[in-house]
């Protein structure tokens, strides 16, 4: 499903019946409206898929992308069966539900990540590289090239500056503990990266207010082995930090489950902290990690917990 940023109640998704149909959800009067029959441009496709990109101006940007089964041309006594993929970018006028191929041969490798100032932002993990183009996906400019064991991690938009932070981390902790990384990137309104100087080269995600940058580094504490035989381990020792942007002061530390409190993830918002629990279960010689359906709301200056429990 994706919002449309210019109505407050309107949002479109797909759903597959014999083909991907995509509708228009208002939710203001409780009604689904057809807007896009798939499968019209390779009829012959033996399957295909639907990638919402973005809605500008009540427009949806999507990709059709089609599986196509066709026989090699080399002379055999059994021809090969070739698998071939058809990426096709469009746009969908939601007022009237006309459309627009504008590119029937859209790279494959690559996710939008976001729309920014008139500017289209993509992740081409076929070529390990942030790059972006304008509105109508055109004059591509690389921002960001990274290394095959980073993916992106986290991303943050500050409105009132218009800065943009992009976490570029390993994607695999468990493979080299000792090659695990994560660094902050800065780009800018002229689309200049540059890497932000952090108290720690292994963060594993952040979170942006107005004052600071709080976030996680990667501290392994191990619990032992799953059911599955997997390691149980919490990465970031459940710790929480913050420094002031702009100054990089020394890290505070403002939240510290000292082996007792666990989470998946964390927001911020004014004073609190939001987090997400995760109960440590030990059995026997085993020990996993659950989710609890339980949020934690910590208190930063008074150091007081609350619990939001959602049964």
């Amino acid at each position: 499903m994706i919002f449309n940023p210019d109505s407050d109640s309107k949002a479109c998704a797909y759903k597959f019946n014999n083909n991907i149909i995509i509708y228009e959800i208002d939710f203001s009067n409780d009604t689904l409206t057809e807007k896009y029959i798939s499968g019209k441009l390779e009829p012959n496709s033996v399957r295909n898929f639907i990638e919402f990109l973005f809605i500008d101006e009540n427009k949806l940007y999507f990709l059709d992308t089609y599986k196509l089964k066709e026989e090699s041309d080399e002379e055999k006594e059994e021809r090969e069966i070739i698998e071939t993929e058809k990426r096709y970018l469009l746009s969908l006028d939601l007022s009237d539900g006309s459309f627009e191929v504008l590119n029937d041969n859209f790279r494959g490798g690559a996710n939008c990540i976001c729309t920014l100032n008139d500017r289209v932002f993509f992740n081409d993990y076929a070529e390990n590289r942030i790059y972006t183009t304008d509105m109508n996906f055109e004059n591509e400019a690389t921002i960001l090239e990274y290394d095959d064991n980073l993916s992106i991690k986290d991303i943050s938009y500050d409105e009132n500056t218009g800065e943009f932070y992009v976490l570029m981390a390993t994607y695999d902790t468990s493979v080299n503990s000792n090659a695990v990384e994560g660094n902050l990137y800065f780009i800018d309104s002229e689309m200049n990266c540059e890497k932000i100087s952090m108290p720690s080269e292994q963060i594993l995600n952040f979170r942006l207010t107005k004052e600071y940058f709080y976030y996680m580094v990667y501290d392994p504490v191990s619990y032992g082995n799953s059911p599955r035989g997997m390691a149980c381990i919490d990465e970031t020792g459940s710790k929480i930090y913050r420094v002031k942007r702009g100054e990089m002061s020394e890290p505070e530390l403002v939240f510290d489950g000292r082996g007792e409190i666990f989470y998946s993830n964390f927001e911020v918002i004014g004073n609190y902290l939001y987090l997400d629990y995760m109960q440590l279960i030990k059995m026997d010689s085993m020990a996993w990690f659950r989710y609890a359906y339980s949020t934690a709301r910590i208190n930063i200056k008074d150091k007081t917990i609350k619990w939001l429990n959602l049964d």
